[in-house]
């Protein structure tokens, strides 16, 4: 079984870049295709359990993965810090 089968949309699934396909770096996107509409702890766990390089992750997200994986561990608490204040005040107001 492929990766890519064992997604819950893969019967309804016409996308062409499919975050589980480990070709899916080879392959590109034409203006007005379907995108993938996997959920992305469904990917995460199914490109975990088959080893895939991008884990089932998209391209952004697997980029803002590697940025975040980055940081150091002063800069990843201040940005937490900063995004706790946000979600406080938005919901205040």
């Amino acid at each position: 079984m492929k990766p890519f089968e064992e997604c819950p949309q893969f019967n309804t699934c016409s996308c062409n870049v499919c975050p589980l396909d480990p070709d899916m770096d080879e392959k590109f996107t034409l203006p007005g295709e379907e995108k993938c509409k996997a959920h992305k702890p469904t990917r995460l766990k199914i490109g975990t359990k088959y080893g895939l390089p991008k884990k089932g992750l998209r391209g952004r997200e697997f980029s803002g993965k590697q940025r975040w994986e980055g940081l150091s561990p002063e800069k990843k608490a201040l940005l937490v810090e900063q995004g706790l204040k946000s979600l406080k005040s938005i919901k205040k107001g």
